[in-house]
């Protein structure tokens, strides 16, 4: 189970019926009742889409109302789902793997872009329009965005090479 509170209600990841399709489930936060189930999945190709699973990330922006979907997928797809309709409005496909393997979700949200880590990366996604750009890639570290301050993103890089040790870098958050 992933479980979330979202303006809309009460979010919960879990199977449901005999299938082995993760659902994201809508509950009215009052009285528990369900509002909306959305089972979403990303177009790969032209013959394949990969579902959401319980590594994939899920951020929701409380000023616009859109959930925001990574899939750990290779390729990797992140998605733009509507507020109202939840619809998908962009997909992002990157032909490398995401991969994420911390809980909770490696990403933030950011005034314009949301920012996630993947395998050395550090990646922003633009919020409006789904464009991707690599801001950090460094093989022996792994990014953690951790906040945002004017245009300077604050982000915690762990190196993984021999003796773990850590670092703050304030980065341009449009450049890197």
């Amino acid at each position: 189970y992933y479980a979330g509170l979202l303006a809309a209600g009460v979010r919960v990841f879990e199977y449901r019926g005999g299938r082995y399709d993760y659902n994201l489930v809508f509950l009215d936060p009052l009285d528990g009742r369900e509002q909306r189930l959305l089972t979403p999945a990303c177009q790969t190709d032209e013959y394949s889409s990969t579902a959401i699973d319980p590594d994939s990330g899920f951020l929701y922006d409380e000023t616009t109302g859109a959930l925001f979907l990574v899939y750990d997928s290779s390729p990797g797809g992140i998605q733009r789902i509507d507020p109202g309709s939840h619809s998908t409005t962009w997909q992002t496909l990157e032909e490398g793997w995401f991969s994420f393997s911390s809980d909770p979700f490696p990403g933030m949200l950011g005034t314009d872009s949301l920012y996630f880590s993947t395998e050395g990366r550090l990646l922003a996604v633009d919020l409006e329009t789904g464009r991707l750009r690599t801001l950090v890639m460094e093989e022996d570290y792994d990014p953690l965005p951790l906040a945002l301050s004017g245009d300077t993103l604050l982000v915690r890089m762990r190196w993984m090479r021999g003796s773990e040790r850590f670092e703050l870098r304030g980065l341009n958050a449009a450049s890197g």
